[in-house]
């Protein structure tokens, strides 16, 4: 009787093992059905948005001064044709927008072309919504290549 157990176990086991293949082959051979690509050199625009300060702290005046660096990082010249501003409260919520053209990002930043490996830069005086605590930079436009592009970045307000 132990002899017919240890056997019944074994294959017991076996069955497992078994099982446990299946499942680890079935979980490597899945392919994603989403498609990632890479950022290639030379065939999209990157950019990179950077303010200073940072964080910003309210002026005397009841305002946010601070200066907006966008630096383009893959050899692909942009037109930014409009910049959303979102002021978020200390939960994230979005509490006012302001939408921007062309005209307002060539205001802002002299340009609203930014060169291949180049930079723009703006000085910025904002009058922030009275509860928010992180203001989000949404860039938007089209590249020398053709491709839309979205870009974003947040700056954390500190009130006086």
């Amino acid at each position: 009787m132990g002899i017919s157990l240890y056997f019944m176990v074994l294959k017991n086991r076996r069955r497992v093992y078994i099982l446990l293949l299946s499942l680890v082959f079935g979980l490597v051979s899945c392919e994603s059905s989403r498609d990632v690509s890479p950022i290639e050199p030379d065939e999209i625009t990157l950019l990179i948005i950077t303010f200073q300060p940072s964080p910003v702290t309210e002026s005397s005046d009841g305002k946010y001064h601070f200066v907006v660096i966008v630096d383009e990082m893959n050899n692909v010249g942009a037109t930014i044709t409009s910049v959303k501003l979102e002021s978020l409260d200390d939960d994230g919520d979005v509490v006012d927008v302001d939408r921007h053209n062309e005209e307002w990002v060539r205001d802002t930043f002299g340009s609203s072309y930014i060169k291949a490996y180049g930079r723009l830069a703006g000085s910025v005086v904002l009058k922030a919504a009275s509860n928010s605590s992180r203001e989000n930079w949404i860039l938007r436009g089209t590249d020398d290549e053709g491709n839309s592009f979205e870009y974003s970045q947040s700056v954390e307000l500190i009130s006086r």
